[in-house]
């Protein structure tokens, strides 16, 4: 029950998932292929709805190792700037900037899309 898979590595830190997260992965593009984008996109085949869930669920995962605190990116971040320079405190400073920077930038896109969308 506790077995995991091992990604690769990044500055040397083991990147490895739970096979847990298979089962959310194959939940994630199910209910994306069957429900969602069916409903929201309607006119497409069978297989292209299952091949936009799975790029949703792949952009989905790959958005949790965003370089962006509290997010386990974040903490890579972090641990690589650490390792590099040996001063915590700074890494942290550093890494939290970053965090605050991608927060602005969501933001921004997302007071941009209402304007769009609005026209």
């Amino acid at each position: 029950m506790n077995r995991t898979f091992q990604l690769g590595r990044i500055a040397g830190i083991r990147i490895s998932v739970n096979w847990s997260w298979l089962i959310v992965f194959a939940l994630i593009v199910w209910s994306l292929a069957a429900a969602v984008f069916p409903s929201q996109n309607p006119g497409f085949s069978n297989g292209e709805y299952v091949a936009l869930a799975v790029a949703a669920a792949i952009l989905f995962f790959a958005s949790l190792l965003l370089p962006a605190l509290p997010l386990d990116g974040g903490r890579v971040l972090r641990s690589a700037l650490w390792q590099l320079r040996g001063d915590l405190r700074w890494a942290t400073w550093v890494a939290s900037g970053v965090g605050r920077g991608f927060g602005f930038l969501f933001i921004a896109l997302g007071v941009f899309m209402f304007i769009v969308e609005g026209l």
